[in-house]
Formats: C-alpha cells, sequence, structure tokens
C-alpha cells in the first residue's frame, strides 16, 4: 500500500514539474520535462509492481522517495533564491496568474480541436448503396384507393338501377306491356 502512496505521489510531482514550464517560466529549466516524465515513470511503476515490494525492497523505496523528495526541496529553494525581487513579486500577483491559467486553457482548447479534426479524418466514409433508388408505393393509398374504387362501383349501380326502374316505368304508363308469349 505504501508503494501505491508513493506511486501515486510521484505521479502527481512529475506532472507538477511537467506543468512548471507552462506555468512558472521563471522558475523552469531546460531539462525539467525530462526529469518530470522520470518522475512519472518511477510513481507507475511503484503502483504495478506493489505486490513485488515488501520487506526490505519497500523500505529502499521508501527512503529513496525521501531523499528524492529532500534533493527537491533544496532544488526548488535554490531556484527561488536565484530570482530577482521583481519576478519573485510576479509570481505572487494574481493577474499573472490569470493570465498564464488562461493561455493554458485556449492551448488546450486549441489541442482538443486539432484531436477532434484528426479523429474526423479517421472515421470511414459511409459506403454508397449497391441498391440504388427504389420505388416504393406507400400503403395508404393502396387502401384508400381500393375503397375509392368500390364506392365508384356501387355509385355506378346505384345509377343503372334507377334508370332501369324509371324505364319501367314509363312502360307501364304507357300501356306497352311487353308480352312474354310470342
Amino acid at each position: 500500500m505504501l508503494a501505491v502512496v508513493i506511486g501515486d505521489f510521484s505521479i502527481i510531482l512529475g506532472l507538477a514539474i511537467l506543468l512548471l514550464p507552462l506555468l512558472i517560466t521563471e522558475l523552469s529549466r531546460p531539462k525539467d520535462s525530462f526529469w518530470g516524465a522520470l518522475t512519472m515513470i518511477l510513481g507507475l511503476v511503484l503502483i504495478t509492481s506493489k505486490e513485488r515490494l515488501s520487506g526490505s525492497p519497500m523500505l529502499a523505496v521508501l527512503f529513496s522517495s525521501l531523499i528524492i523528495f529532500r534533493l527537491l526541496l533544496e532544488v526548488s529553494q535554490n531556484r527561488w533564491q536565484q530570482l530577482t525581487l521583481e519576478e519573485k513579486a510576479g509570481i505572487k500577483s494574481f493577474s499573472l496568474w490569470n493570465n498564464r491559467i488562461s493561455q493554458i486553457i485556449a492551448v488546450f482548447g486549441r489541442l482538443g480541436s486539432i484531436v477532434l479534426a484528426i479523429s474526423d479524418l479517421f472515421k470511414g466514409k459511409p459506403k454508397p448503396s449497391s441498391i440504388g433508388k427504389k420505388w416504393v408505393r406507400p400503403e395508404t393509398n393502396n387502401k384508400s384507393a381500393g375503397s375509392d374504387s368500390k364506392q365508384l362501383a356501387s355509385l355506378e349501380g346505384n345509377i343503372d338501377d334507377k334508370n332501369f326502374a324509371s324505364d319501367q316505368i314509363s312502360t307501364l304508363a304507357s300501356g306497352n306491356t311487353p308480352s312474354d308469349a310470342s
């Protein structure tokens, strides 16, 4: 468990060392990114090998992490002492921190848009349909057309029945009766 705690602390410390040139350029040095990455790798190794570190190897890891922390403290104090009074006052001002953090947010926003643009390049294009266009008759028109034709046929039948009935009435009124016998 102690290896995991030290590993987590090493990862956080390595990330802080990596961000040092971005946040506080006055305190950073050229090889800080290398040492920050190395510290993060040490943290990852400690976390992944936590089962193997028990007993005396764990004591060695504990004491080595204390020595690394002590050396880091001395280096940071030395770098702070090398700053001028104006640089020390600038680091303590809120406007400098606000400006640098807004710049970092803008950089990460731009980086996010670049990553999205690159991911859009790797997305596959939709395949064109091999079937092409296909005409499909809507179901609602078929039902309504069938019912319209039935209504039309029934109306024609009613008209024919009325004409036939009026012809029979007119023949009876004129006195001309059809005879069945001939």
